[in-house]
């Protein structure tokens, strides 16, 4: 799907390092959970344990990767609880 200026596309392994930079921008650190300073290597672990619950959206500009959107379902007994999440480039963002 291409829309103004960006194609929406599934997360992709080759993806994993602009993932990461979204995950190390300011304003996406300030704004969740997640501990600062992801590494790639982290990026990559986090992305394969979890990638049978995680249904991914990726933002593309050009041919980087600017934002995602993440539908995640949890295992067994909480299978009936899901996550949304949103993260956007500091770039990108107003």
């Amino acid at each position: 799907m291409t829309a103004q200026g960006f194609t929406i596309r599934a997360l992709e392994p080759e993806d994993y390092g602009d993932w990461a930079e979204i995950r190390n921008c300011p304003q996406v650190q300030r704004n969740t959970l997640g501990l600062p300073y992801s590494s790639l290597s982290g990026a990559r672990r986090m992305l394969d344990e979890g990638i049978e619950r995680l249904r991914s959206l990726v933002a593309v500009v050009d041919v980087r990767v600017v934002a995602q959107v993440a539908l995640e379902t949890m295992p067994n007994r909480r299978s009936h609880v899901g996550l949304i999440g949103i993260m956007v480039h500091d770039d990108f963002t107003h």
